[in-house]
């Protein structure tokens, strides 16, 4: 089973660009998106939203503007109940900054959760009040372990993989985050290749932590089940993946968005 990862800067849009993805969305969505105070937020919403649907039609027999969203108890956005069954396709989306994340997973009729993060690392985030309401215990001992230098860093790599975690069960803050730990003293070492269309620009391999260690408080939790990574876009940027219900092995594709696959994509039949 392979999660398909694509990684979009979000970015200002001109007019016509702007009115042609606005053409494949919801009435619901444009009112959504209508509701952000600024141009730049508008834009980045609709960016969200549009990106998304040029994504799942390449995996589904739909158009982008065919695709309908139903939204869980706590707000988790996935594909209607119709539409889910006939592709078979899961997915979640994350931003922060000046970046989406969407990924993607055909499940081939299995029942699986999955929550993707990405995370810009704020140098004037005060993590330590944070530490303190909304980490474990273990996570935070083991945290405040690490160097001064590197506490920082493991902060953002802990919160995105929690971000993640909370996004695949689609509780979001109703599941206590200090209910739960992540553990990273053991993972699996790797690199995710990362594939651009960007002319000048390589395909490059990312730092990639697989096998991160969790365990929940939850009723009938099984840490085998769920397969927790974690990874860096660029310097600024993490991201993270926690998938439940799978014991075998998933692995991860990665793809960043330039002008010409945006332009291949929205040339799609609408």
């Amino acid at each position: 089973m392979l999660i398909h990862l694509d990684f979009i800067p979000l970015r200002p849009l001109a007019g016509a660009e702007r009115a042609g993805l606005m053409a494949l969305l919801s009435d619901d969505e444009l009112g959504k998106v209508g509701r952000f105070a600024s141009q730049a937020l508008q834009d980045k919403a609709l960016l969200s939203r549009a990106c998304l649907r040029l994504l799942l039609s390449q995996y589904g027999a739909l158009a982008p503007h065919q695709w309908h969203f139903d939204y869980g108890k706590y707000g988790k956005p996935g594909l209607s109940s119709v539409q889910r069954q006939a592709t078979g396709l899961e997915f979640n989306l994350s931003h922060s900054g000046e970046w989406l994340m969407v990924g993607v997973l055909q499940t081939h009729g299995m029942r699986v959760q999955l929550g993707v993060d990405i995370e810009h690392e704020r140098v004037r985030t005060d993590i330590h009040p944070i530490l303190r309401h909304y980490f474990s215990a273990v996570e935070s001992t083991a945290l405040l372990a690490l160097p001064a230098d590197e506490q920082r860093g493991r902060f953002f790599d802990l919160w995105a993989l929690k971000e993640s975690y909370i996004k695949a069960k689609g509780m979001g803050l109703a599941l206590a985050l200090d209910s739960f730990s992540m553990d990273l003293s053991r993972p699996g070492l790797g690199k995710l290749t990362l594939n651009t269309d960007i002319p000048g620009q390589s395909d490059t391999g990312l730092p990639l932590l697989s096998r991160i260690g969790l365990e929940a408080q939850e009723a009938e939790f099984d840490s085998g089940l769920w397969q927790c990574s974690l990874g860096r876009l660029n310097a600024d940027y993490r991201f993270a993946v926690s998938l439940g219900g799978m014991a075998s092995e998933v692995k991860l594709s990665a793809r960043q968005w330039g002008a010409e696959l945006f332009a291949t994509l929205a040339q799609q039949p609408g």
